[in-house]
């Protein structure tokens, strides 16, 4: 009878945790708080370092645009100047035969 109680108390403790394997409460309480924390700076990171990659191909993929638009305002520049050019010289035609 006694050694049933015994069994029944050892039980009870253990399940309070009163008896515990110190190196399970040590990977419990220290060694998976720290992987966390550290598995969450990593996650963190490659999320960071993807964003800013996602943005350097976007901002890449746009610049022949940029260039595009560029050439074209550069092109209609120079067709003004070139019209001006041309109406400059017609004046000067027409005022050179006049005198």
């Amino acid at each position: 009878m006694c050694s049933g109680l015994v069994g029944d108390v050892f039980d009870a403790l253990h399940e309070q945790g009163f008896f515990y394997d110190p190196v399970e409460k040590e990977v419990t309480d220290e060694f998976m708080p720290w992987l966390d924390a550290e598995m969450d700076k990593k996650i963190s990171n490659n999320s960071l370092a993807e964003e800013t990659l996602r943005s350097l191909i976007e901002h890449a993929l746009t610049i022949p645009d940029e260039d595009r638009v560029l050439a074209e305002e550069l092109r209609a520049k120079a067709k003004m100047e070139s019209e001006k050019s041309a109406e400059a010289e017609r004046v000067c035609e027409k005022t050179c035969d006049r005198v």
